[in-house]
């Protein structure tokens, strides 16, 4: 009879929003359910009652208020009344804040085809709402930011134009993605880096556009002239682009310093690839003051594409670029380029330059004990079957990271010439794809200009698109058909001398041996061999 009253009286306060002295009521008999139905009741009662009471703090009634209020406004919105719906939320949300009351208000204001005010209130009350509630808002969301942007196109900002519809990649038809697509790369070239809605960004976004122009130009007095207008727009609007550009030209004139200390505002999530790289180089690789200007604006561009390409994992590539401007009065670049021979594979390098590293920037160098016992792990085990290492002019270098060179012969010398007749074939017909593919395009592109002169509008955005796509397919085939064919006939010319004489090429200086690799840089692609 008791557990029947305390299941009774639980309900009544749960329906009077008293959720905590449901709670109170059921404590006493959790360990005295007997029959399944009482259970049942005990476990819906005591679930509602815990959710209730964290999420509206019931103990007061403001609490209780707000309680009831998003339980009237959760059903209203169910049974299709939303201005009410909307209405009972804003009264929960006044009472006391919370994320349920938050979730129906979004809802209610998407419904109702406030979409200005729902898309950024729906994102935030879709991370924590229940699966059901979740999918409705994504629904809604992507049925919002599309009437937006038509909204936008009629008299927005192409900056807001794309950050509208950009997000609803995959989520759309696909005569509404083509749409979509068409806007956004009309947008492109007219849309501003950071948005200008108000007389202060416009006057901001003048400044930006003076100092990039400023920046481009040659002389110190042109990045310092970048700079003061840098640090005025960013007075104007607290943008992170115009954060990240004064850093980037701080680091020039002003130093790592002030740079660092420009870019200390951004948040983690803020920050991208190029803020991660300038705080690199300032913190283990910051250039020497003795310098003149134009040798640190050298050094800096040099080091951001050093970073750059080792990001892509292009190491022989950076490792060459490092080389250019690397040098012993600069000894923080040493354990860059460790690093760099290390992700290149070569671990003999690799070893030679940690041990001419002193032990101040040793601590600079990335997993060094790890990496060291990576490097010499496979040439101890191949001196046990290898003759006694040789003797090197570095030998008493090495001995500080405790490995041995060994000579190891690698490419059989009768192999050798045929695998290079096969490079240059395999290149060479690689060339002759590439070749028929670019013609291809052409004759595509012929196409597409005809329905660009002569379509309909939408037909004419939709074929120069395609012209787009294929004009920058063009300059790509046509170049790697160059530059593979090339390739091909050098290797083939390589591959015919060698079958011709039947012997392997000397070995270089360090011992390599026959070898063809590609060759990658942010400005060209191609093939590096040793002959």
């Amino acid at each position: 009879a008791e557990v029947a009253c305390r299941l009774d009286l639980a309900t009544q306060g749960l329906e009077s929003y008293r959720c905590h002295e449901a709670l109170e009521t059921l404590a006493p008999i959790s360990r005295r359910l007997r029959s399944p139905e009482s259970r049942r009741r005990f476990s819906a009662l005591q679930s509602t009652a815990k959710k209730c009471t964290d999420v509206f703090g019931t103990r007061t009634s403001l609490g209780q208020e707000a309680a009831r209020y998003y339980a009237e406004a959760r059903a209203a919105l169910r049974s299709g009344r939303t201005t009410k719906a909307l209405k009972l939320a804003d009264k929960s949300l006044a009472s006391k804040p919370s994320r349920p009351a938050a979730a129906v208000e979004a809802i209610a204001l998407a419904k109702l085809g406030r979409c200005r005010v729902a898309i950024g209130r729906l994102e935030t009350a879709k991370v924590h709402a229940n699966p059901e509630d979740a999918h409705i808002m994504g629904e809604l969301n992507t049925r919002c930011r599309l009437s937006e942007g038509k909204r936008l196109l009629k008299g927005g900002s192409c900056y807001e134009i794309i950050r509208m519809l950009e997000p609803l990649e995959g989520k759309l038809s696909p005569a509404d993605d083509l749409w979509r697509r068409q806007k956004i790369n009309w947008c492109r070239p007219h849309a501003t880096p950071f948005p200008t809605d108000t007389t202060q960004k416009k006057a901001a976004y003048g400044l930006f556009k003076a100092a990039t122009l400023s920046q481009k130009e040659d002389g110190e007095d042109a990045l310092l002239r970048a700079s003061e207008l840098y640090a005025k727009a960013l007075k104007l609007a607290e943008e992170p682009v115009i954060r990240r550009a004064l850093a980037r030209v701080q680091v020039e004139v002003k130093g790592c310093e002030a740079a660092l200390k420009t870019l200390s505002v951004l948040s983690d999530e803020q920050r991208g690839a190029t803020d991660r790289h300038l705080i690199e180089l300032c913190e283990h690789y910051a250039p020497g003051s003795a310098l003149s200007a134009t040798a640190l604006a050298t050094r800096v561009e040099g080091l951001f594409e050093v970073l750059a390409l080792r990001d892509a994992g292009v190491y022989l590539q950076a490792i060459s670029r490092l080389d250019t401007f690397a040098g012993d009065e600069v000894p923080g670049l040493m354990p860059l380029r460790a690093d760099l021979l290390y992700g290149a594979g070569r671990c003999e390098d690799y070893l030679q330059e940690v041990s001419a590293i002193a032990e101040a920037h040793r601590g600079h160098i990335t997993d060094l004990q790890a990496r060291l016992k990576d490097c010499q792990e496979p040439v101890e085990v191949a001196a046990k079957s290898a003759p006694p290492p040789r003797a090197t002019e570095d030998s008493a270098a090495l001995a500080e990271v405790s490995v041995s060179h060994v000579d190891l012969q690698v490419t059989p010398p009768r192999l050798a010439p045929w695998l290079t007749l096969g490079t240059g074939a395999a290149l060479g017909a690689a060339g002759v794809a590439f070749t028929a593919a670019w013609l291809a395009g052409r004759d595509r592109y012929d196409d597409a200009r005809g329905v660009f002169e002569t379509g309909s509008a939408d037909e004419a955005l939709s074929a120069l698109e395609e012209m787009n796509r294929l004009e920058a397919e063009g300059e790509l085939y046509s170049g790697l058909a160059l530059g593979l064919g090339a390739a091909g006939a050098v290797a083939l010319g390589v591959g015919l001398y060698l079958v011709l004489n039947d012997q392997l090429p000397p070995s270089s200086a360090d011992g390599s041996v026959l070898s063809i690799y590609p060759s990658v840089s942010p400005r060209h692609v191609g093939i590096g061999g040793n002959f």
